[in-house]
């Protein structure tokens, strides 16, 4: 069904307003995917995205190519991909959660375009790079973890300490006696 110019220029304001001032969107298509995507999967997708906090938009390619220039050429259905409060999100969640979830549960049905941080074009294969690195809350949690450890780790130290001086001075008033 053709959709009128009207309801296109409602679409490129709500792609210029809300999805490219992301601080990341995955695309995904359905082109060269091994089975079809019907529309209880397409569902089943969405729902699961949209419970991890991800919106999954489907966009005519050449409204997407008119929004993100860097793109390279699309082909079959095209899935944008965004936090829905991208106030909270950091450039790394999306495209974790969304590679992930289509690898795991829909890896027949779509493939990564790419992926668009801060601005830039990533291309499928940096997009994946890009979703195994942690996530900002990941890695204060590793930073946490390390201080954590070492923390518990200083009042061991200050001990062996305390005990070695203890044993050298013993040691000392023993050879003087």
């Amino acid at each position: 069904m053709a959709i009128t110019r009207i309801k296109k220029e409602e679409i490129v304001d709500f792609l210029q307003t809300k999805v490219a001032t992301q601080k990341s969107v995955v695309l995904l298509t359905t082109k060269g995917a091994e089975k079809s995507l019907d529309s209880e999967l397409n569902t089943n997708f969405r729902k699961q995205a949209r419970n991890l906090g991800i919106v999954v938009k489907v966009v005519k390619n050449t409204i997407t190519k008119k929004i993100f220039s860097d793109v390279e050429k699309l082909e079959g259905q095209t899935y944008l991909a965004f936090a829905e409060d991208y106030e909270i999100t950091d450039e790394i969640t999306v495209p974790k959660i969304i590679i992930k979830l289509s690898s795991d549960d829909f890896k027949e049905n779509f493939s990564v375009v790419g992926a668009i941080v801060n601005g830039q074009f990533y291309n499928s294969a940096d997009a994946i790079k890009l979703s195994k690195v942690p996530t900002k809350q990941e890695s204060m949690s590793m930073v946490a973890g390390t201080l954590k450890a070492l923390m518990a780790k200083v009042p061991t130290l200050v001990k062996e300490v305390s005990s070695k001086l203890a044993r050298s001075v013993n040691e000392v008033k023993n050879q003087k006696s």
